[in-house]
């Protein structure tokens, strides 16, 4: 069986699969820093958060359920705060990847932990903007996304009117593909923000621009794009779908047995511990996806614009320079 490299090179054009093949090899081979660190930035952000939902809403709901709560009654100060606390989390995790990867593609090895959480602090305030910036946006993306929903409800529409159901299967199909497909894209350009500014060493707005250029630079970019977005999108669903159904089932199960106590607050508490489990398990499945993003720019970055190809062609001329310096001495 062939072994893996000792170094990968990340600055290298890598299909969408092959992509998502080296991110799963970074993850086996650095899964200790990737989903230890993970855990270590975003994870006292969401419990942080968890407990100002849970404290200023009542009965056995989900978490989103309680947000909505806390806004029907009124705890605006501590609501802003949990949702702040949420981006914060997102950011910082997001962050702590691209660091790994700008600094794994530049020097070849793995950093050490310190030295990415220094990385990641420097360049929170640009991430934070830009999770912020992208919460905001989700408004258009509503938008976009209810007129793809209304094209695909149109097409199962029609093929299920036709009364034939080998036709109806077809459209259902094709109009689940044109959501997915469509979720994937945004997703993914999206997600290639953040790295696009930090391979660059740039702010978000100019990582916002190579993130829709790189994309669209040829037709094989955008054609790899749009795989890639699926391919990100299908993978989460794969890995999350396990666990938060069972975290879903246990956390159904206990309200259901709970109804017909009349002492509820010992299975409230584990109805509770569910719903912290799942902060828990948030932040492991998304580094999967964070890193396969930040990969796939990687890959289209240097397809478009040779970064390493320019890299060694500098450090060919600061060594042939020094030689030269060198023969005039």
């Amino acid at each position: 069986m062939r072994e893996a490299p000792r170094h990968f090179e990340l600055l290298e054009r890598r299909s969408a699969g092959q992509s998502l093949t080296l991110t799963f090899q970074l993850i086996r081979r650095h899964g200790k820093l990737l989903l230890g660190g993970s855990l270590l930035v975003a994870l006292p952000f969401y419990l942080f958060a968890y407990y100002l939902i849970v404290s200023q809403a009542s009965g056995p709901v989900s978490i989103h359920q309680r947000m909505f709560q806390m806004v029907e009654q009124g705890g605006w100060g501590s609501n802003l705060l949990a949702i702040g606390t949420f981006l914060t989390a997102f950011a910082m995790h997001i962050c702590f990847i691209n660091q790994f990867l700008v600094s794994y593609a530049k020097e070849g090895k793995a950093p050490l932990l310190s030295r990415l959480l220094l990385l990641s602090l420097r360049r929170l305030g640009w991430y934070f903007l830009g999770v912020l910036l992208w919460s905001i946006s989700n408004i258009l993306l509503i938008f976009f996304l209810f007129i793809v929903l209304m094209i695909a409800g149109f097409i199962i529409g029609l093929t299920v009117a036709s009364n034939s159901f080998f036709l109806g299967m077809v459209g259902t199909f094709l109009g689940m593909a044109i959501i997915m497909l469509t979720v994937g894209y945004v997703t993914l350009v999206v997600l290639q923000y953040f790295i696009a500014a930090d391979l660059r060493k740039k702010n978000i707005f100019v990582g916002i621009g190579k993130s829709f250029e790189m994309a669209h630079a040829s037709g094989w970019n955008f054609g790899q794009t749009i795989m890639a977005g699926f391919i990100g999108v299908l993978t989460y669903f794969c890995l999350s779908i396990a666990p938060f159904s069972v975290l879903s089932l246990v956390g159904y199960l206990l309200g259901w047995f709970a109804s017909g106590f009349k002492d509820v607050d010992y299975l409230l508490d584990l109805l509770a511990t569910t719903n912290l489990i799942s902060q828990v398990v948030f932040p492991l499945l998304t580094t999967p996806l964070f890193l396969f993003a930040g990969i796939f720019h990687l890959s289209l970055s240097e397809k478009s614009e040779g970064i390493r190809l320019r890299k060694r062609i500098q450090s060919f001329g600061h060594h042939m320079q020094s030689i030269s310096n060198k023969e005039q001495l």
